[in-house]
C-alpha cells in the first residue's frame, strides 16, 4: 500500500510541475489550472491503462496477475511523470524563448511548444515502459509473449491517453 501511495505522490506532484510548464504559455492561471488538470489527465489514463492492460496480460498469458499488471502500470506512470517534471525546466526554456501568444509568430510558438511537449511525453513513455518490459520479459523466457504483451500496452497507452487529451486534456497551448 506504501508502495502505491508512493507511486501516486510521484504521478501528483512530476505531472503537476509539468502541466504547470503546459499552461504558462498561454497565462499564469491557466497554468494553475493545468497544474489540477494534468495529473488528472494522468491518473484517469493510468486506471483506463490498468484495466485493458490487466486484461491484455490475461489474454496474452503472460503470467502476470492483474494486480501485478495494475502496479507495473501505476509505477510505469510514476516514472513517466517523475521524467515529465525533471523536463520542466526544458520546457520552460522553450517556452521562454518562444515567441509570446498574442505576436504574429504566435503560430510559431504553438508549434515549438507542441513539437517540445510530444517529444518530451513520448520521450518519458517510452523510457517508463522499459522497467515494464523487463517485468513481462521475467515470465516468458522466449520474450514472444513479453513482446506482444508490451506493444500491445504501448498502443492502449497511446490510444487511452489521446482519447482522454481529447475530452478533458489540457487545450492551453493553442493559439487564440
Amino acid at each position: 500500500m506504501a508502495l502505491v501511495c508512493t507511486y501516486c505522490l510521484a504521478i501528483a506532484v512530476g505531472s503537476s510541475v509539468y502541466g504547470a510548464t503546459i499552461g504558462l504559455w498561454r497565462a499564469p492561471l491557466q497554468s494553475v489550472f493545468t497544474a489540477i488538470k494534468f495529473p488528472l489527465l494522468i491518473f484517469l489514463t493510468c486506471i483506463g491503462n490498468g484495466a485493458v492492460n490487466g486484461m491484455l496480460a490475461q489474454l496474452f498469458a503472460s503470467g502476470l496477475s492483474f494486480r501485478q499488471t495494475a502496479l507495473a502500470v501505476l509505477m510505469s506512470f510514476a516514472i513517466a511523470a517523475v521524467i515529465l517534471g525533471a523536463l520542466s525546466p526544458v520546457t520552460l526554456f522553450v517556452l521562454y524563448n518562444a515567441p509570446p501568444l498574442g505576436s504574429a509568430s504566435a503560430i510559431l510558438g504553438h508549434s515549438m511548444m507542441l513539437l517540445t511537449h510530444v517529444f518530451a511525453i513520448a520521450f518519458a513513455g517510452i523510457i517508463a515502459n522499459r522497467p515494464v518490459a523487463r517485468l513481462a520479459a521475467k515470465n516468458d523466457p522466449a520474450r514472444h509473449t513479453a513482446r506482444a504483451v508490451l506493444f500491445s500496452w504501448l498502443g492502449g497507452n497511446l490510444f487511452s491517453g489521446r482519447s482522454w487529451r481529447g475530452i478533458c486534456g489540457p487545450s492551453s497551448a493553442r493559439p487564440v
